[in-house]
């Protein structure tokens, strides 16, 4: 099955939220085949030296396109009036959307092209960022 991990024997969720996720797409049947894959927290490394440039919370990738989701399970908020984003139940400032866009560029920009020397791989591909509120 094109979905990692494939079992949950000894995997352990740092999120509640991220395990419901998993769990509704594995249960789905919607990754029975070869066609689609769901990966879940992926490190995105710079290709060459190893370093972590970010961690994503779930990755889809078929033959069109590659989607980038992060998990949130508590509370996010937006004040317009300050255009300020607040996550954690709302108690800490961040933008819920900056991962998914620093992992999606990461991998637009630096990875494909690295691997795919040459290949245009990265123009081949529709990509897209997503939150996930599974509450």
């Amino acid at each position: 099955m094109p979905i990692s991990p494939a079992t949950l024997n000894g995997y352990d969720f740092n999120s509640n939220a991220e395990e419901k996720i998993y769990k509704a797409a594995n249960e789905s049947g919607y990754f029975n085949n070869t066609e689609r894959f769901l990966f879940h927290s992926l490190n995105m490394v710079k290709t060459g030296d190893g370093r972590v440039k970010g961690e994503i919370d779930f990755v889809y990738l078929d033959n069109d396109c590659i989607l980038f989701f992060e998990v949130k399970g508590g509370e996010v908020k937006f004040n317009s009036l300050t255009n300020e984003w607040w996550v954690l139940g709302g108690t800490q400032k961040g933008n819920p959307f900056t991962q998914a866009y620093k992992c999606l560029f990461q991998t637009r920009d630096y990875l494909l092209p690295d691997l795919f020397k040459g290949k245009s791989i990265p123009g081949r591909l529709v990509y897209g960022i997503g939150v996930l509120f599974p509450d």
